[in-house]
């Protein structure tokens, strides 16, 4: 049997896995490792986005709680 097993972001800021399995032994070469890869990267870059998003909602909205919506207009 053979598998894949990638990491999903960077050990600081790790949101899963990716694992891709199969019968055959020595089914995967290093093109299909590369792609799992490059889907787990996007994977990443989305939810390292999701992050930034949501922590800049939340300064913005502390932001006006503190000084009124009308300084961010």
């Amino acid at each position: 049997s053979s598998a894949i097993l990638t990491q999903i972001g960077p050990p600081s800021m790790h949101f899963g896995i990716i694992a891709t399995f199969s019968k055959s032994p020595n089914a995967f070469g290093q093109d299909d490792v590369q792609f799992v890869q490059s889907i787990a990267n996007i994977i990443a870059s989305f939810g390292t986005w999701r992050c930034v998003m949501a922590e800049d909602n939340f300064i913005s909205q502390s932001f006006r709680a503190q000084f009124g919506s009308e300084v961010l207009s």
